[in-house]
């Protein structure tokens, strides 16, 4: 997969890129069919600190996901929209396997409600 890590208003450090590299690893392993993830983070000042965002979208089979989170640090920021994205990317495949009309097993039903 390929990750495109922008910063506006952010140094990216070479910490937070391993971070992220990690962590897609792991989104890598559970949804094989991504090629590109585009990560802006950015800052915003307030009068207690700064609020980081991230910002991840990638494309997938004609649909392409966009996915926004903030929070007080960049690394908290990253990990609760990646959390957001694979949410998302696994309910819209499980909603175009059900309309697909195919059958599930009971197991595979309680196996992906104990995975949430």
């Amino acid at each position: 997969m390929q990750i495109s890590i922008f910063g506006h208003g952010l140094k990216v450090t070479d910490a937070l890129r391993a971070h992220i590299g990690v962590k897609c690893v792991h989104l890598e392993r559970d949804i094989p069919d991504l090629h590109t993830l585009d990560v802006m983070l950015s800052t915003q000042s307030t009068k207690h600190g700064g609020i980081k965002t991230a910002h991840l979208m990638t494309h997938r089979k004609r649909v392409t996901y966009h996915v926004e989170e903030s929070a007080t640090g960049p690394q908290v920021a990253f990990d609760l929209a990646l959390d957001k994205l694979r949410e998302r990317i696994i309910r819209d495949r499980d909603r175009r396997l059900d309309r697909a009309h195919t059958s599930r097993t009971d197991e595979e039903v309680a196996a992906r409600a104990e995975a949430r």
